[in-house]
């Protein structure tokens, strides 16, 4: 009776035991967790969510799930099985350009083009400390970051035809509005835009933030997270510079300019509440 119930203790040792292994290991047994001084990349998925969930009805309900990584990529160094440090990094500049074709109006039989170029750049970079708790594949994550941001944007417009004594009203795209067709709508103009910029817009945040990450297959991760903190912005002086005809026939093309005054912002509220990265261990 005494060794059936040692061989029975043995048995439920060895069972716990690989169990506890199963749960750290696929198979074959290949480590699941990431281990110290493992390195991560993560990015976030909402957006490729956002994508497929489009794909099988109208976008407008879809597009409103937003989520305050979805153009950052997520670094962790793993210092121990408990804790890692965590970059944030963006880096994103571009420039989109909008042309509309427009009467001739030296030749109403041609066209001109008007054009329009929207331009930006934005840049974040963050650090900060995450904590794991738990020991299997499912755990949970809590933590804070410090986040800098940084980032412009501008609009440059030029047009077909020119102000001149004979044509003080030219032909002109309202890039502001649409027509029926999917372009712009155009018309005569006695003053029009030539660009408009905001020079330059920093902010900066402390975040702290809860979630859970859950190891689906070895050292690959899918993360959520809730985070909350607080954030300042602040906008440059912007300026606004455009065009029109002053004198009638001895007149001449006059700048017309304009400054917009600086803008600041905070808020201490949610971030991050939709948030779900992807994580690859390496």
């Amino acid at each position: 009776m005494k060794t059936a119930l040692l061989s029975l203790i043995l048995f439920i040792s060895i069972i716990t035991v690989r169990a506890q292994e199963v749960s750290q290991t696929s198979w074959p047994k290949t480590a699941v967790l990431p281990e110290a001084h493992d390195w991560s990349i993560g990015f976030d998925v909402v957006p490729i969510i956002k994508t497929v969930g489009n794909l099988f009805h109208t976008p407008s309900g879809n597009d409103s799930v937003y989520s305050e990584h979805q153009f950052h990529l997520v670094g962790l160094y793993v210092k121990n099985s408990s804790t890692a440090y965590r970059a944030i990094l963006r880096i994103g500049f571009g420039s989109t350009k909008y042309n509309n074709l427009v009467q001739d109006d030296a030749n109403i039989s041609a066209k001109l083009t008007d054009t329009w170029t929207d331009s930006y750049s934005n840049f974040t970079v963050g650090f900060g400390i995450q904590k794991w708790k738990g020991q299997g594949r499912l755990r949970g994550i809590y933590g804070g970051e410090a986040l800098i941001m940084l980032g412009s944007h501008s609009n440059t417009f030029t047009y077909g035809n020119a102000f001149t004594s004979t044509n003080q009203t030219p032909t002109t795209t309202d890039f502001s509005q649409r027509d029926s067709l999917g372009g712009f709508s155009t018309g005569t103009a006695t003053v029009r835009p030539l660009d408009a910029s905001d020079p330059f817009l920093f902010g900066f945040g402390l975040n702290g933030f809860l979630g859970v990450e859950y190891f689906f297959a070895p050292k690959m991760s899918l993360s959520a997270e809730y985070g909350w903190g607080f954030v300042y912005s602040s906008v440059g002086e912007a300026t606004a510079n455009g065009e029109t005809w002053t004198g009638g026939s001895g007149g001449n093309v006059t700048a017309v300019n304009a400054k917009i005054a600086k803008a600041a912002a905070y808020q201490i509220d949610v971030h991050d509440a939709t948030s779900i990265i992807l994580h690859f261990y390496f």
